[in-house]
């Protein structure tokens, strides 16, 4: 057995553990894990305590630790066409959360640790879906509301457009589908289809854009 510094050990550890569970799901045994790094078990239980405190650590470098601030202010940035935020975001976002690791941990981690899903979605919810929304409605012409404001229609568009992301990435990491285009071509094509199809899902939601008396655009009231 090499023998590391104790910070190189853990990180060697918790990277070993992302790839052992994203393969075989937090079913997979502790003793397996120690195995496939050429440690023994006791010595993982002298960095991590319990399995417990491992997924904990696993779920916090994939899911916590990779989430950029900067996409908040991206979204929200108006000197940048919506399509190109909405886009910009979304190449970020793939190359950075959508790995194979972790789109295969979010998988097992709905079957099993269903708390650490929920907490990621309401991050995204809160922090990018309902921005993207308040954008939305200026983009075709609406006022601007409150984040807190938006309809549950404009939210549930907003995550069909996550979910084309995501299903492309659950197609080429789960299932071993090939996917039919690069992702350049995909976040495009998903941000044009988004914006084409706005118009008519919030006249759906919160009614017409009206027309004030000095040419303004204004929306209707909810």
């Amino acid at each position: 057995m090499v023998r590391l510094k104790r910070e190189d050990r853990e990180r060697h550890i918790l990277d070993g553990a992302v790839k052992f569970f994203s393969e075989r799901g937090f079913s997979g045994q502790t003793r397996e894990l120690a195995k496939s790094l050429g440690i023994t078990q006791p010595l993982l239980y002298r960095y991590f305590p319990s399995k417990k405190e491992l997924i904990d650590r696993v779920y916090k470098e994939l899911f916590l630790n990779r989430w950029n601030p900067a996409w908040d202010v991206l979204i929200t940035n108006r000197q940048i066409p919506l399509r190109d935020r909405i886009r910009q975001f979304y190449l970020e976002f793939s190359e950075t959360i959508f790995s194979e690791e972790w789109v295969r941990m979010f998988i097992y981690s709905g079957l099993n640790q269903v708390e650490y899903n929920r907490q990621t979605l309401e991050n995204l919810q809160n922090g990018i879906l309902r921005r993207i929304c308040v954008e939305l409605r200026l983009h075709c012409g609406y006022d601007e509301v409150r984040a807190d404001r938006i309809t549950a229609v404009e939210l549930e568009y907003a995550w069909e457009l996550h979910g084309v992301a995501f299903y492309y990435h659950v197609r080429k990491y789960v299932y071993r589908v090939p996917v039919g285009q690069p992702i350049d071509d995909l976040v495009s094509n998903m941000a044009d289809a988004f914006l084409a199809g706005a118009p008519n899902v919030l006249q759906r939601s919160i009614g017409p854009v009206l027309s004030t008396k000095n040419g303004a655009r204004a929306s209707s009231k909810q």
